[in-house]
């Protein structure tokens, strides 16, 4: 059978699989439950726009803003793994002994006032690092664990109204 278009009013059930050759632009439903979803594209969630604050168009958008019952956002991952819950954040397409590569988090709120923790490496050496929108570094831990300010003779360890009670060191 040939249908030129079909409008459904009410319910509608499909039983078997659904197939739609075509493209299908807008999901616009409540969807309860999905075992498997594969978009190619972009993906907008709270949103029809999935441009970026930056101008750049995003694989993955998340718009929480009108939530007010919950946290907008949650990630639950599997506790039983050996690594336990992981969110994997990597520069695809790059080797470890590459210069100048930095994967992280970002955490916003007014302009300017961005915070940016994640992975950077420099010609093979990896470091864990704290940093600004504009990318000055605050904080790093090299890969031994050693921790290092962002540059020399730029950050204090504590102030005069909030020091620190004891340092103990192994000298």
């Amino acid at each position: 059978n040939t249908l030129g278009s079909l409008t459904v009013s009410n319910d509608a059930t499909v039983q078997g699989n659904l197939t739609v050759n075509g493209t299908t632009t807008t999901i616009d439903t409540a969807i309860t439950e999905v075992d498997s979803l594969e978009v190619e594209g972009s993906v907008g969630i709270g949103t029809t726009n999935t441009t970026t604050a930056y101008g750049t168009n995003a694989i993955l958008h998340i718009d929480a803003t009108n939530i007010t019952d919950q946290g907008p956002v949650h990630i639950h991952g599997n506790k039983n793994t050996t690594q336990g819950s992981i969110i994997s954040i990597r520069a695809a397409g790059v080797a470890h002994t590459d210069a100048n590569i930095f994967a992280g988090i970002k955490f916003g709120s007014a302009p300017g006032a961005d915070w940016i923790a994640g992975k950077a490496t420099r010609s093979g050496s990896g470091f864990f690092e704290v940093r600004r929108n504009n990318g000055n570094t605050y904080l790093q831990i090299d890969q031994n664990g050693h921790i290092y300010p962002g540059s020399d003779n730029a950050q204090d360890l504590g102030s005069s109204s909030k020091r620190f009670a004891n340092l103990y060191t192994g000298d």
